[in-house]
């Protein structure tokens, strides 16, 4: 479109009116405020949330120890079996 170019308004078509709102819609029920908690409270929370993230943290670590500890390191098998094959030559 060229710079400064304004469409032409459509003409109103003739009986129809703007949108208004339809009689059919229930009002929505007022829904009271939500009051934040007190600091004391907020801080309580904060060191809960801390204490059980802190404590599913430890057992996840201690969990993949444990499954570590089963069995050597899959990552260095390749390198584990080369190390194998050239010792028996």
């Amino acid at each position: 479109m060229t710079q400064g170019f304004k469409p032409l308004k459509k003409a109103p078509v003739a009986g129809a009116k703007g949108k208004g709102k339809s009689k059919s819609a229930a009002p929505r029920p007022k829904v009271g405020k939500k009051i934040a908690p007190k600091k004391q409270t907020a801080m309580q929370e904060a060191l809960q949330k801390r204490k059980n993230n802190a404590s599913s943290t430890a057992r996840i670590e201690k969990e993949m120890a444990s499954r570590a500890q089963k069995g050597p390191l899959t990552i260095m098998r390749t390198l584990a079996k080369e190390a194998a094959a050239e010792s028996k030559k």
